[in-house]
């Protein structure tokens, strides 16, 4: 057997840079990756992130004998999320060379700590919560990327399932065909019909009003994802600083709030453009020349992502007027003749919306969380 080394760090700026800069190698001939923002992690390991407040940590790198870097991860402990009364303990920023071993050996290492921090269930990959990126890509790698989509090479479902992790749940992305965006349609427009008859409005996201639409937004989704894996309440603060940047990359005119008679919202959905080279171009940094070369690209738009779509529960229950689905005919009505790629991007397994998957193209990825529980 090899001979590793596991490095337990928590700031060391050597430790620090070989962390941030070994994914580098891994993805080094893969156009298809977007290289996460340098400063984002260097946030994380230094544990001055949003989540700081509930999120206890333990960062890991893993070295051969030669004492090169071989795979890296950070151990979590959520200690606003339980289950059985314990603290959620996950495992994120994992990345690994094709290194079977050496990959097991460091996720066994992160479970031993977590359990000595008292957690009997472990999620992976999940950078902390739900409200931080998690998952991981299990089927179908051809694509780049969609905004808040994971990537990672074939190999990494087989590396957690040897550290005897076990899918939890799993979510999908499909893209529409052009017939069955048409067929979308009419099924949508005599929901969208029916609810404007019933006295329901629609409107998209205000630019000049944004901050006061997040508030509208942080309310809905409080309510709407309350019952979703994972789910832990964040303050309006909390929630305004995680998404400080939301404005610049969601499509306002294809993002809609639905109001009910009495002029409560009570639905959204979001709409983002995908520009796999725009991001690619910032090349992990945040500085002007990356800006520059972001713009540079933002207007080639590759297709448009209906991410997030949620509802109060009391209008989940109304089924007659599919308030869902006429939130999609607001999209799809605005763009359909335009031939540009639309996705239904991230939809979990098991919900009313996985049947929307009929009208999509043959080739649909896959993404899961796993689990690992400690006896």
């Amino acid at each position: 057997m090899e001979n590793y080394t596991i490095i337990k760090f928590t700031n060391e700026p050597r430790f620090v840079d070989i962390f941030i800069f070994l994914p580098y190698s891994i993805y080094e001939h893969d156009n298809n990756w977007i290289p996460p923002l340098e400063e984002d992690v260097a946030l994380f390991l230094n544990h001055k992130h949003p989540y700081r407040s509930f999120l206890k940590q333990k960062n890991f790198l893993l070295l051969n004998g030669n004492s090169e870097p071989i795979a890296r991860a950070i151990a979590f402990v959520n200690n606003e999320y339980t289950i059985d009364n314990k603290p959620l303990g996950s495992i994120g920023f994992f990345e690994s060379k094709n290194h079977p071993a050496g990959a097991k050996y460091l996720l066994e290492h992160a479970c031993s700590w977590l359990k000595e921090q008292g957690v009997c269930k472990i999620w992976a990959p999940m950078n902390g919560t739900i409200w931080a990126k998690y998952r991981l890509l299990s089927k179908s790698f051809s694509r780049p990327p969609f905004l808040d989509e994971p990537y990672n090479p074939p190999y990494y479902p087989a590396l957690l399932e040897a550290a005897s992790f076990t899918v939890l749940k799993k979510w999908y992305t499909g893209t529409l065909t052009q017939k069955g965006v048409k067929i979308l349609l009419r099924e949508c427009r005599t929901s969208y019909h029916k609810s404007l008859k019933a006295g329901y409005s629609y409107r998209n996201f205000r630019l000049g009003n944004f901050d006061q639409d997040m508030t509208i937004l942080y309310e809905l989704v409080s309510e709407s994802f309350s019952e979703f894996l994972g789910f832990h309440a964040l303050s309006l603060t909390e929630f305004l600083n995680i998404y400080k940047g939301l404005e610049q990359v969601l499509v306002h005119r294809l993002s809609n709030f639905v109001f009910d008679p009495q002029s409560e919202p009570v639905g959204f959905l979001l709409t983002f453009q995908n520009n796999h080279r725009a991001f690619r171009a910032l090349k992990g940094k945040k500085g002007i020349l990356s800006k520059l070369k972001y713009v540079l690209h933002e207007r080639r738009i590759n297709g448009y992502s209906l991410l997030y779509l949620g509802l109060k529960k009391k209008e989940r229950k109304i089924r007659k007027y599919h308030l869902g689905m006429a939130l999609i005919y607001q999209t799809l009505e605005r763009i359909h003749e335009k031939n540009i790629p639309i996705h239904l991007s991230l939809v979990a397994e098991n919900t009313p919306f996985i049947r929307l998957f009929e009208h999509c193209k043959k080739e649909i990825e896959e993404y899961s969380l796993y689990s690992k529980n400690f006896t």
